[in-house]
């Protein structure tokens, strides 16, 4: 029951029976919310002087919510109203919020891309392969 869906879902959840796995699960994902509130305290400061890490800590938890409420692709509308939205706790100026708002896209955008091109290079592969190949899995599966 389940078939191989299950079997990558529980091998997936073993990180939570495996301590040492776990501890460097918890180190990993530790240093990836530093580096984002790092980021984000940065972007805002280009927009708001007064800025506090808290509030880089503050908008990234609102992005969090934004991206986890169903909407388009990417998140795209919902990312930059829960920034907006958490910006104007702090400040009055929502046009500049949202200025802040686009950039933090366009640096997850350009953050991702480079990561992934450089993830692909170093495999060896393009994304035209990957798309291929997913056309491939996904016809021997409907077949």
């Amino acid at each position: 029951m389940g078939g191989s869906f299950l079997e990558s879902f529980f091998a997936g959840l073993s990180v939570l029976t495996d301590g040492w796995l776990f501890l460097r699960f918890l180190f990993w994902m530790t240093l990836n919310w530093a580096i984002a509130i790092v980021a984000y305290y940065f972007i805002i400061l280009a927009f708001f002087p007064q800025t506090q890490v808290t509030w880089a800590m503050f908008i990234l938890g609102a992005a969090a919510f934004g991206g986890a409420i169903p909407s388009a692709p990417g998140a795209v509308g919902t990312f930059e109203g829960a920034i907006v939205f958490a910006l104007t706790r702090f400040v009055p100026d929502e046009s500049t919020a949202l200025a802040a708002a686009i950039a933090m896209r366009l640096y997850n955008y350009i953050n991702s891309g480079l990561i992934g091109g450089i993830g692909l290079a170093r495999e060896g592969e393009t994304l035209s392969g990957v798309y291929q190949q997913l056309m491939n899995l996904r016809n021997k599966q409907a077949s």
